[in-house]
């Protein structure tokens, strides 16, 4: 199976195996044999870099009505809240924390139109805490849905490590359920909003572990 890699991290593992390189030369011309396990330390760190910018091969499902996974990690919370700032409604609420393991692309979770987006900077509470949503850093995204016309939002929060959210995709374009929209660079939190007027069946429950793209993690009913 084909390896590949985030496009948004060829920056970081650049830099890192360079240095890497650098750091392997080094202990093999001025170091003795026997302190050659060393090599240990720039290896494993090239190696952590790359696992953490895998871009690992999804099966999007295509049955009509289904709302994908935005992010890989664990559930954390279920549940119905106001959303103000884009649906102006009750919503039902899907978080997703996203543990420095795993792998932290952000998909669409269906098939519409990206009508706003809005990044906001904020503070870096861990992203498990509830009020991360409202205080950390970040960056929503509005997406008129195809299938039925209404909207639903993707939120993309800053946790403690991560300092960077990626968002790869444009007001007013088109995007694919499954479809890469961006990155949360080390630990963070994605969360998902639908009207709660549209009766979504949540198929997932909380502390279940789910993957961008590929776990269905609602039904329209």
């Amino acid at each position: 199976m084909r390896i590949r890699f985030a496009k948004y991290g060829r920056r970081e593992m650049a830099v890192v195996l360079a240095l890497s390189a650098a750091a392997v030369a080094a202990i093999i011309l001025a170091l003795p044999t026997f302190l050659w396990w060393f090599l240990v330390l720039p290896v494993l760190l090239s190696g952590l870099v790359l696992y953490f910018f895998r871009d690992p091969e999804r099966n999007i499902p295509t049955e009509k009505g289904l709302l994908v996974a935005p992010a890989d990690g664990y559930v954390t919370d279920i549940e119905k809240c106001p959303e103000d700032d884009w649906l102006g409604e009750e919503a039902g609420r899907v978080s997703i924390f996203l543990t420095a393991l795993d792998v932290h692309l952000n998909r669409a979770p269906c098939k519409g139109t990206v009508e706003k987006i809005r990044y906001r900077k904020g503070r870096f509470f861990n992203a498990m805490r509830k009020k991360s949503a409202r205080e950390n850093e970040r960056n929503d995204v509005c997406i008129r849905i195809s299938e039925n016309g209404e909207k639903m939002l993707v939120r993309q929060i800053a946790g403690v490590l991560a300092r960077r959210i990626v968002c790869d995709c444009s007001e007013g374009k088109g995007v694919e359920r499954g479809q890469i929209i961006g990155m949360i660079k080390l630990g963070s939190r994605t969360d998902l909003f639908v009207p709660a007027r549209l009766n979504v069946e949540f198929l997932v429950s909380v502390g279940e572990h789910v993957k961008a793209g590929e776990t269905v993690i609602g039904r329209f009913v």
